[in-house]
């Protein structure tokens, strides 16, 4: 059965990536597109289009030869987005779901999470 949280620690990502985090936290300075929700203590959650975004990057890195250079002029050039448009999830998220997701993390305010969702959803269409 497949993992459908909503948001997924660092640590989760990076076994499910198969690499460190601290080469998840260095993509995060030299790829924008990748926006992880941080809280408090700097603790970063990975929402499903990010650990989408990540796998492509990892791809196009480790698979195709690119250099970080390479991705980010393909991000740049709207090449990056095609691929992206093709493949993206679904960007509906089921807001019943997120109370079930935050239950992890104490002291949590879910309409927050709704508003920053959302807020995500409409820069993920930006980007598309």
């Amino acid at each position: 059965m497949a993992d459908e949280r909503l948001y997924k620690p660092i640590s989760e990502v990076a076994d499910e990536l198969k690499i460190p985090t601290h080469v998840i936290r260095f993509w995060e300075t030299k790829f924008s597109i990748i926006t992880p929700i941080k809280r408090a203590g700097g603790r970063r959650f990975y929402s499903s289009e990010d650990i989408f975004i990540l796998k492509k990057i990892k791809d196009l890195l480790y698979n195709h030869s690119y250099s970080i250079k390479s991705v980010q002029k393909a991000i740049d050039s709207g090449h990056f987005k095609e691929i992206l448009k093709q493949e993206l999830p679904s960007l509906d998220v089921v807001n019943e779901n997120v109370k079930e997701v935050v239950v992890a993390v104490p002291s949590f305010d879910v309409e927050a999470l709704i508003q920053e969702l959302e807020e995500i959803k409409q820069d993920l269409i930006r980007l598309v």
